[in-house]
């Protein structure tokens, strides 16, 4: 009988995609922080920190641009954003003010947010947290009366399946 442990399969293969000398490290993001900015240079690094590396930005700005694009250059009520640093929301919201000072939008608003920080506990598609915890937020706040039924709603997935294998209910033997 064989036992894999898909978690780290699945790490592997996401790590190995992005470079053949990537470590763990103890600690938090802001640890990592340091260190990789303690070491940046000696190692010919690039940093790819939130909110330091404007390629990253500019790529998390087009998805406050492809939520107007197919809307009609409007945007929803309420969007629905799953973050973990908050840079992919930041942008949401820039492309959408920069869109609106340009003229571009029928109408000169932001939606309102709705910002969740998902825990790994939450179970949504394919068991995403991300997916789960937008969920619960969504089905709380129309309770409340926050988010209304009339109300356009657009929800962000940020998650892939392959980092949450560990969720999944472990395999039948062979």
């Amino acid at each position: 009988m064989c036992n894999y442990d898909l978690s780290a399969i699945a790490r592997d293969v996401d790590r190995d995609a992005v470079s053949r000398r990537a470590r763990g490290m103890r600690g938090l993001v802001h640890d990592c922080g340091r260190i990789v900015a303690e070491q940046r240079e000696g190692l010919g690094a690039f940093d790819l920190s939130t909110l330091v590396e404007p390629y990253r930005l500019e790529g998390k700005k087009m998805m406050g641009l492809e939520i107007c694009e197919p809307l009609g250059r409007r945007v929803p009520d309420v969007v629905v954003y799953p973050t973990g640093g908050g840079t992919g929301v930041l942008e949401v919201y820039r492309a959408i003010e920069q869109l609106s000072a340009l003229g571009w939008l029928r109408e000169a608003r932001q939606p309102r947010f709705v910002v969740i920080h998902p825990a790994r506990g939450d179970r949504g598609h394919h068991r995403l947290p991300q997916a789960g915890a937008c969920a619960a937020a969504i089905e709380s706040l129309r309770r409340s009366g926050w988010i209304k039924a009339d109300d356009e709603l657009l929800t962000f997935n940020t998650g892939a399946g392959t980092k949450y294998v560990e969720l999944l209910p472990p395999l039948p033997p062979l």
